[in-house]
C-alpha cells in the first residue's frame, strides 16, 4: 500500500474510533482489512490477466507462423511433384529416343544385310555359281567350287 493510502487509513480510524464505539470500530477494522485482501487479490488476478493476454498472443503469433510455414511447405510439395513429374515425363522422352534410335540402327542394319545378300558376288560365293559379264549381252554362268578354292590356298 503507498503512504497516502496508510495516512487516510490511519485518520479514517481515528475518526471511526471517536465517532463510533468500540465494537463498531472493530467491525470497520475488519472490513477494512477484508477490503485490502480483496484488493491484492484483483491486483493478483489482473496480473494473471495480462500474463495470460501475453501468452495468448504469443501463441496465437506461433499459430500464424506455422500457417504460414505450412503453406509454404505445401508450396514447396506442389513444386516437388511438378519435379518428379517432369524428370518422369522427361525419363519417358529419352526411353522413347533411345527405342526410336535403336530401331533406326536396327533397320540400317538390316538394309546393309539386305544389300549384303542381294549382292551378286555373295549370292556367287554362297551357291558356287557365278556369272560372268560378257560384254553388253548379257553373262555367263560358271559352276565352281568355292570351298575347294580356299582350301588349296
Amino acid at each position: 500500500m503507498s503512504k497516502e493510502a496508510q495516512m487516510m487509513e490511519k485518520e479514517i480510524l481515528e475518526v471511526i474510533n471517536k465517532q463510533l464505539p468500540a465494537s463498531s470500530g472493530i467491525l470497520v477494522k475488519k472490513r477494512l482489512e477484508q477490503a485490502d485482501q480483496l484488493q491484492e487479490q484483483v491486483n493478483e488476478l489482473v496480473k494473471a490477466k495480462t500474463d495470460l493476454e501475453k501468452n495468448r498472443n504469443h501463441w496465437k503469433g506461433k499459430a500464424e507462423k506455422l500457417k504460414n510455414e505450412i503453406k509454404e511447405l505445401e508450396g514447396y510439395r506442389e513444386r516437388l511433384d511438378n519435379i518428379e513429374k517432369r524428370e518422369r515425363d522427361f525419363s519417358v522422352k529419352e526411353h522413347v529416343i533411345r527405342l526410336e534410335e535403336a530401331e533406326k540402327r536396327a533397320n540400317e542394319l538390316a538394309g546393309i544385310v539386305q544389300t549384303v545378300f542381294k549382292s551378286p558376288v555373295y549370292r556367287s560365293t554362297i551357291s558356287g555359281i557365278r556369272n560372268i559379264p560378257v560384254g553388253k549381252y548379257g553373262t555367263i554362268t560358271d559352276a565352281y567350287n568355292h570351298y575347294e578354292e580356299n582350301s588349296e590356298d
